[in-house]
């Protein structure tokens, strides 16, 4: 009776821990919900037409493919006509097994070949949106994002510490990293990547050397299927091998017969799909390559070694130790608790943490390479947190237990007493240290999005913008016109180039770096570089191309948000090839809040207007004040050299306030954007929403 009494009371534990964890899911998709709404409360969305802007950038690669497919635009692996570059790519359809029978060609850019499963996700959310799909990016995300914690919990129960799965559902759901990369508008795979890992690795952990052979493969292929899912979902085929791997040595560690592993493989691989066997060795060697090497070049190797454009995007830049605690649970103290107390369970569980072995290593990552790691990190925090709750509330009953305060049995009352205790940490103690609290961010101020839909009705429909690559997404959905790169090419040839024409100070090298580019693209900057052998000479031949544009509608488009991007901007198109030296002086904003007499002061940095000193001891050689984009006033100042301060004026007090370098004040960029000046030989002002956004006509 004790027995069957002990395995009811289990069952019935299982149940209320899986019913507070769907709860713990419902709670996390209504904060999320509920904190964009309060935003929308403030907001007035008819800047933007009525169309919801999202959070973060890259949602739009998706949105655009939804809208396509539901107009009817989508035509799988068709050339793509708003993405204006090429890249290395078969020049047909391969077999990943055939592979090296092929070499790789610079080669245009299509549309995707099947449509990305997230945009068959918006296309069909859009139904209860009255077919927008971009309220259905917005409330599609946190829908799916807190999934995990299922699969996280049923983990932990099998553990023998299920609530230390509500703990780490909740921390990781919530914690600061995560929280941002999930919540209302983040239209991106972020989701269910945490999803996908943790039912695979449960499917693992449920594999026993008990189990019948016919059991065994049944659940490989489960896991198998459910890594397929994954790779629709995030295509990273590597993942594939790794779980392979994990999953025939933890069968080893169970001792399950040999040919019953052999069997689980094959029938996992074969679910998994086989064609991601050949592909995730290239994947993991990819990997490697980004993450994991101590040596990563500072230039990206596609046989041309321009500057890696990936050391300047901050998700990808590793974080103090302390900083990776703090982006969980800030401050980071309880972090540090949690981790320590998780190592001390997997030591004592180490076989059974074999299967979440890859979740845990990608974890560690954080610490190391990128702060994208530290979603996979956060969940094993709560669990170590969750893990303490458990001892501490056990050691408790047993001491009740000796004194005949409580059941001698494991009851229900003991397992709902560390459910509790975990809800009400949470609640009082950790909640606030998450970011919970925190508020929707868009991506794009939606100044800058109106323009975009302006300019989508003032241009030609051939028309091609050169800008920045991160907007690339953003432009080619909203304005239906031309982009030369986006974050799916940031790293091709023609980004340097892009970034080269802007930093120059002359005008008619961005003319004609802009008409090379047009005209030959990456396949002609590779053609060029084998035939010079020196990448100083290639730049100098393209920024004197000579010949006459052939392509009549091409713009160069100036954003506001360029500005806090120019320093990564010119850490690109200012690098020299013989030192490898590069500048990253960028606009240093100010945040003035009072001008008296003839001081101006913003904050720790004040300034005199009058003679031109600031008061951390260097000197200004010029104010310039700008009004409507046009200079409206400048003053000189008697110095050979120094800063320039850009005030720009919109009501009072003033609008903005930049101090830069003399090199970044006669960019190309800065002269034409800012100030308005530019070359009339050579372009024309065809659209001016200062200080959104700006476009330049080129001259043929």
């Amino acid at each position: 009776m004790d027995h069957k009494a002990n395995t009811s009371n289990h069952l019935a534990s299982l149940w209320i821990g899986l019913v507070i964890a769907l709860l713990c899911v419902v709670f996390a998709n209504t904060i999320r919900i509920q904190q964009y709404e309060n935003w929308l409360k403030k907001t007035d969305l008819s800047v933007t037409r009525g169309t919801p802007v999202m959070a973060t950038l890259d949602a739009y690669y998706a949105l655009r493919w939804a809208d396509a497919f539901k107009t009817g635009s989508y035509e799988p692996h068709a050339r793509d006509p708003l993405r204006v570059y090429e890249r290395r790519q078969y020049h047909e359809e391969v077999s990943p097994w055939l592979w090296w029978r092929h070499e790789l060609e610079w080669l245009p850019q299509l549309q995707p070949q099947a449509l990305p499963l997230l945009s068959r996700l918006l296309v069909l959310g859009s139904q209860f949106c009255d077919g927008d799909v971009h309220c259905a990016g917005i409330y599609l995300t946190p829908l799916l994002s807190s999934l995990f914690i299922i699969p996280l919990f049923l983990y932990c129960w099998r553990l023998g510490y299920p609530a230390a799965g509500v703990m780490g559902g909740l921390i990781a759901t919530f914690c600061h990293e995560y929280y941002r990369r999930s919540g209302a508008g983040w239209a991106d795979t972020d989701a269910l990547n945490l999803f996908f890992p943790w039912l695979i690795s449960f499917l693992i952990l449920l594999m026993r050397r008990e189990m019948s052979r016919t059991q065994l493969v049944l659940l490989s292929v489960a896991a198998g299927f459910g890594m397929y899912g994954f790779h629709l979902w995030y295509s990273r085929p590597g993942l594939a091998i790794v779980y392979g791997v994990i999953l025939v040595a933890y069968l080893l560690v169970q001792g399950v017969a040999v040919k019953n592993i052999l069997l689980c493989g094959v029938a996992y691989l074969i679910a998994a799909n086989p064609n991601q066997l050949p592909l995730g060795f290239s994947s993991l060697s990819r990997f490697v390559e980004a993450y994991l090497r101590t040596d990563t070049p500072a230039v990206v190797d596609m046989q041309m070694d321009f500057p890696n454009v990936m050391t300047t995007i901050s998700e990808v830049k590793a974080l103090p130790w302390s900083e990776v605690f703090s982006s969980i649970l800030n401050p980071g103290d309880a972090a540090v608790l949690g981790f320590v107390a998780f190592l001390f369970l997997a030591g004592l569980r180490w076989r059974k943490m074999i299967p979440v072995l890859p979740i845990f290593i990608l974890g560690l990552l954080s610490f190391y390479s990128s702060r994208r790691f530290i979603i996979y990190l956060a969940p094993f925090i709560g669990i170590g947190l969750g893990y303490l709750v458990t001892l501490a509330v056990h050691g408790l009953l047993r001491v009740g237990r000796a004194r005949g305060w409580v059941l001698r049995q494991r009851s229900l009352v003991s397992d709902g007493a560390v459910y509790a205790l975990v809800l009400v940490l949470f609640g009082f103690w950790l909640a606030p240290k998450t970011a919970i609290g925190t508020t929707f961010k868009p991506a794009i101020p939606a100044p800058i999005y109106a323009a975009l839909q302006d300019l989508k009705d003032r241009l030609p429909r051939d028309s091609r913008l050169w800008t920045w690559w991160d907007m690339g997404y953003v432009i080619a959905h909203a304005t239906g016109l031309g982009v030369y790169h986006d974050g799916g090419a940031q790293r091709s040839p023609q980004t340097y180039f892009v970034a080269k024409s802007l930093v120059d100070d002359d005008p008619q090298r961005l003319h004609n770096i802009i008409n090379f580019v047009d005209a030959h693209g990456n396949r002609g900057i590779q053609t060029l570089l084998d035939q010079l052998r020196s990448k100083t000479a290639l730049v100098e031949r393209v920024a004197h191309y000579k010949k006459p544009l052939d392509r009549p509608n091409i713009h160069v488009l100036f954003t506001a948000d360029m500005i806090r991007k120019f320093s990564a901007i010119q850490h690109i198109g200012a690098w020299d090839f013989t030192s490898g030296s590069k500048s990253t002086e960028g606009y240093k904003v100010l945040t003035c809040n009072s001008y008296i007499g003839d001081n101006l002061n913003c904050g720790e940095v004040q300034i005199n207007l009058r003679n031109g000193e600031i008061a951390a001891g260097k000197d200004l050689r010029q104010t310039v004040l700008i009004k409507d984009g046009h200079v409206a006033h400048t003053i000189d100042y008697p110095h050979d050299s120094g800063l320039v301060l850009q005030v720009l004026l919109k009501d009072r007090p003033p609008y903005a306030v930049y101090l830069l370098s003399d090199e970044v004040f006669h960019s190309n960029f800065n002269q034409m954007y800012l100030l308005g000046r530019y070359d009339e030989r050579l372009f024309e002002e065809v659209y001016n929403a200062f200080p959104a956004a700006r476009a330049f006509k080129i001259k043929r």
